[in-house]
């Protein structure tokens, strides 16, 4: 629809940071046989993440189709899609202010620290990324709630309460995103691709079912508002969320 998609965003962070973890862990002498493995192990992961990336943008474009019809005619569906991309430009920009590139960097310095089979150390980096990211996710959320009405008088938008309205749906999102983030780069620093791989995967769908079914029903079952439907439509982000 349009917008700058954060959970498309991620899927390409986590792609760059599988490179990047094989770039920075350091070489050391090992045998062959375990040099071909973790090799293996890399090209096993970066096919997961591309994968999982591509199947993202698919469900990314086919949902779009059945939103807009769903939605009513063109002018609805345009003011929809307006209020739907002004709510997400906003969470985008709490997220990556939230997340700041911490899960990426305890990925890499989580396989630094495996490389030379420092697992205590690993595991405790682990556990105060979790605390940062949990921290910094119920900051950026109060925030996001707190500043909802500033923001929306900042929109062209001609109802703000609207705007308020879908902003706020997705303060649960950005809540949570930043641990899971944690949780994912936890996975990416044992160079394991493939539970992130699955997470986006049913994040998307999950994402994409609650939304579209949430749109049919109050659109088209009940007869119900445009506001209601998009607010929906963003808090998606926030049932799909729950894949770490």
């Amino acid at each position: 629809m349009g917008v700058d998609d954060p959970n498309m965003r991620r899927n390409h962070e986590i792609e760059d940071t599988v490179v990047l973890v094989a770039d920075e862990v350091p070489a050391e002498p090992q045998p062959m046989k375990q040099s071909a493995s973790a090799q293996e192990k890399m090209n096993t992961g970066a096919a997961w993440m591309s994968a999982a990336s591509m199947i993202s943008r698919i469900l990314g474009v086919l949902y779009v189709i059945p939103w807009y019809r769903w939605m009513g005619n063109p002018q609805i569906a345009n003011e929809a899609n307006s209020l739907f991309n002004i709510g997400y430009n906003y969470y985008a920009i709490f997220l990556s202010i939230t997340i700041a590139g911490v899960p990426d960097s305890i990925a890499k310095q989580m396989a630094y620290y495996n490389a030379r089979g420092q697992y205590k150390t690993g595991r405790r980096l682990f556990r105060s990324g979790l605390i940062l990211m949990s921290m910094t996710g119920i900051l950026g959320g109060i925030l996001l709630w707190t500043f909802a009405s500033q923001l929306a008088q900042s929109t062209p938008a001609r109802n703000f309460e609207s705007v308020v309205l879908t902003i706020r749906s997705l303060v649960p999102a950005l809540v949570i995103l930043p641990t899971i983030s944690v949780i994912r780069g936890y996975f990416q620093g044992h160079q394991d691709m493939k539970p992130s791989a699955m997470s986006q995967i049913a994040e998307q769908i999950l994402r994409v079912i609650y939304m579209l079914a949430a749109v049919y029903i109050i659109r088209i079952i009940r007869g119900g508002d445009m506001v209601l439907a998009v607010t929906h439509s963003t808090f998606a982000a926030f049932i799909g969320a729950w894949q770490p």
